[in-house]
């Protein structure tokens, strides 16, 4: 079986009470694959597939745990292709033909959204994950994080791949 799902979200509130007040914006795909189920077994996701691009996170956490966290995360790609143990990593690349024409089709999750997002699964069998994208301040003097007498301020950009 073959499950797929797209966002496309723009300034959603995320509240976590007690924890958080969030602004999210951004892209997501996600598909996961499960063998058919065996009689008297649960049936286990097998692959998982997901890549997000252009999210960003705007927000604050709680006054009473003692930090400020006041950025601004943009999170340009994330790209996590999972398997479940005692098998290969799939290619998503190649992996089916929707079609049925021959011919490998890349799943785009995004295409069924009531107005349409470009959201293609492409990742390569030897990919695991690959995180890339910054962090700006956005509290008093760009500070983003501050805890007791520790300010940090500014920006800062992260990747990450492991293959």
């Amino acid at each position: 079986m073959l499950d797929t799902l797209a966002l496309n979200v723009r300034r959603t509130a995320v509240t976590i009470t007690d924890l958080a007040t969030l602004e999210v914006s951004g892209t997501m795909s996600l598909a996961r694959v499960t063998p058919a189920a065996v009689p008297g077994q649960s049936p286990t996701i097998r692959y998982t597939a997901l890549q997000m691009g252009e999210v960003t996170v705007e927000g604050d956490l709680d006054p009473s745990f003692n930090i400020g966290l006041s950025a601004s995360f943009a999170i340009a790609q994330l790209d996590l292709n999972q398997v479940e143990d005692g098998h290969d990593r799939l290619d998503w690349t190649t992996a089916f033909d929707i079609d049925a024409d021959g011919n490998p089709d890349i799943l785009d999750p995004g295409q069924t959204l009531p107005t349409p997002v470009s959201l293609p699964i492409t990742m390569s069998s030897e990919l695991e994950i690959r995180l890339s994208g910054s962090l700006e301040g956005t509290g008093t003097n760009q500070t983003f994080l501050t805890v007791g007498p520790l300010a940090v301020a500014g920006a800062a950009e992260f990747a990450l791949v492991r293959r």
